[in-house]
């Protein structure tokens, strides 16, 4: 089997052919490489320092402030805002309400 490829834009003719078993003479020299397994030695690694547990623990990953749920009526027009600034930012339009009306509170209260 010895067909020709053209590739009209570059005016190329390859052999098919040889064209699959170069690919395939690479592949098997991948297969080669990656086959070869690794040795170890018992070469000390050298010194070598534990370090401090720098990860919060349980308590310190739970929530700051406690939310309570509510039911509110707002405007079509501010949720449609807010949903739209939410696709946006890949967020929840309902954090984004929060966390306007918890930095609204900060604000009053440092007043």
């Amino acid at each position: 089997m010895n067909q020709e490829v053209e590739f009209s834009r570059q005016g190329l003719h390859i052999d098919l052919v040889a064209f699959v078993l170069s690919g395939l003479d690479i592949g098997v020299e991948v297969k080669r490489f990656m086959g070869k397994a690794k040795q170890y030695s018992d070469e000390p690694i050298g010194d070598f320092k534990i370090a401090a547990d720098f990860l919060p623990s349980p308590e310190e990953l739970s929530l700051k402030n406690e939310n309570t749920k509510v039911t509110i009526s707002l405007s079509s027009e501010s949720v449609a805002y807010f949903k739209s600034v939410a696709k946006e930012h890949h967020m929840q339009y309902q954090k984004i309400i929060r966390q306007l009306l918890d930095e609204y509170v900060d604000h009053q209260k440092r007043r």
